[in-house]
């Protein structure tokens, strides 16, 4: 009822009135912990519940990888740094790789492709999954030198997991989860610069709310003591001691707090919604990402929603939602935010040191948040109605977006004035 539904729509002012019911969905589950970050018209909230290392308890100041979350930053950051050079969103991969002192260039797979498309591999295709493969990226242990980038994508380090980068799709023609596609981007950027993509990244994550964030997977001083451990299902410290494996920067790389993360999403959302905007990110680099490269190439049964560059879109009835999912070996991961209607502003951000059980307690707690917080345009019924989610036939790399798309984003009802792309 009209009534009812209006209930919802209260911003909330604490979320400490979760925490028993956090506690027990962390139980239920049998995940470590969950750490959360809410924006809103009028505050910012973030919680933490559950323990760090399966004894200190954890805190909103606790980092955690953000594994495929990293996209989104990584899109932002790579579409502004095209932009402010001048270079278009549709220009040639190989020709600008051509430009620096890099040996890599896109290459066809064997088989009957033809050659024009490694060419043909565009910039806004390494960031909306329609021009390279690698689903997934391998993590390396911590207590080894991470591989340059360039050998990832050669095909010289099949020892741990990575083979060659390929075309074997026409570009811009059919999505394709793409972690390949980052990690080409990643190289190309740190060619042009010469510099190690940390380095090139940090004043653009220092000024736009990420200083809680980094794509170094090394253990960095200022977080000292403050890394969350990852945990496997049964209960296993991910790659002990550590608690963590190294993953590519751009692709999955990212560690950080939640509040980083959501404090990003205000600043990226602000720069959308003023034409004006030029610090920290440009209006341009705002719309490019979540309006102006949108399609559905296939990201609709993927996802349930439309692609863009470095997030999905999707609508919740008079609002457009971005969101992203991310998995890691011991780290699940989601956010929600709404970057254009009624609800504005409005972003939630959920990450949690547990493995395939976390993916279903990310999907509760969102769930939960959404039916306490609420937004115009979801079905507030479909998510109180519970119901679960089963993994067997679904590829180890489909489960955490096809359960996200089942338990979550099927309630976000579509715009009566058409759909987000």
């Amino acid at each position: 009822s009209e009534k009812r539904a209006r209930k919802h729509y209260m911003e909330p002012i604490s979320l400490e009135n979760l925490r028993g019911e956090l506690e027990a969905l962390l139980q239920k589950r049998g995940v470590r912990g969950v750490s959360i970050a809410l924006n809103g018209p009028v505050s910012h909230l973030d919680l933490a519940v559950g323990t760090s290392d399966g004894f200190v308890s954890l805190t909103p100041r606790h980092w955690m990888e953000h594994a495929s979350l990293s996209k989104t930053v990584a899109s932002v950051f790579a579409t502004q740094y095209f932009t402010e050079k001048g270079i278009a969103l549709t220009e040639s991969v190989n020709l600008l790789l051509a430009r620096t002192a890099s040996p890599f260039r896109l290459r066809v797979a064997e088989g009957k492709m033809p050659q024009a498309w490694a060419d043909s591999v565009q910039l806004r295709h390494l960031m909306d999954h329609s021009g390279l493969g690698m689903h997934y990226v391998h993590g390396v242990p911590l207590d080894t030198d991470f591989p340059a980038i360039l050998s990832l994508i050669s095909g010289e380090r099949q020892d741990l997991g990575y083979q060659a980068i390929e075309v074997s799709k026409e570009p811009g023609a059919r999505f394709g989860y793409s972690g390949g596609g980052f990690l080409v981007l990643q190289h190309l950027i740190e060619e042009m610069e010469g510099k190690a993509i940390e380095v090139v990244c940090r004043p653009f994550l220092d000024i736009t709310g990420l200083g809680d964030f980094s794509f170094d997977p090394k253990p960095l001083p200022r977080a000292e003591g403050r890394y969350a451990l990852g945990f496997s299902d049964a209960g296993d410290v991910i790659a002990p001691p550590a608690g963590r494996l190294a993953f590519p920067a751009f692709a999955a790389g990212a560690l950080g707090t939640p509040r980083a993360l959501a404090n990003f999403w205000a600043e990226l959302i602000a720069a959308y919604s003023d034409p004006s905007a030029k610090v920290p990110i440009l209006h341009a680099t705002a719309v490019a990402v979540l309006r102006d490269h949108v399609r559905d190439l296939g990201s609709v049964d993927f996802m349930g929603a439309c692609m863009g560059l470095g997030v999905f879109v999707m609508d919740a009835g008079p609002n457009k939602v971005a969101v992203h999912q991310a998995a890691n070996e011991g780290f699940r991961g989601v956010y929600i935010a709404c970057f254009e209607g009624p609800d504005a502003g409005k972003v939630m951000v959920v990450l949690s040191n547990g493995d395939n059980n976390a993916t279903l307690l990310n999907a509760e707690v969102t769930r939960l948040l959404l039916c306490r917080w609420g937004w115009q345009g979801i079905n507030i019924s479909a998510l109180e109605a519970g119901g679960d989610f089963a993994f067997a036939g679904i590829p180890q790399e489909q489960l955490v977006n096809q359960a996200y798309k089942a338990l979550v984003f099927s309630a976000f009802e579509p715009n009566r004035a058409g759909c987000a792309c």
